[in-house]
């Protein structure tokens, strides 16, 4: 999950769906799924909504594929 995945879980989860984003860091994972935005950019309003979604449990990382 990056430049591109994160933006679009975030709206995708904001419009009411269950994201489950896929990357195969580990560590990147533990990391978002902590709710700790990895992106360095100036997206207005992104980690906000990231931190949401996170938090309201629409949004999830893993790194399993199945």
């Amino acid at each position: 999950m990056g430049y591109v995945g994160i933006p679009l879980s975030c709206l995708l989860a904001k419009a009411g769906n269950e994201v489950v984003g896929i990357d195969i860091n580990a560590e990147r994972i533990g990391l978002l799924n902590a709710g700790k935005y990895p992106l360095k950019g100036d997206e207005p309003d992104l980690p906000e909504l990231f931190a949401e979604q996170v938090g309201k449990k629409a949004l999830r990382a893993s790194t399993d594929f199945s």
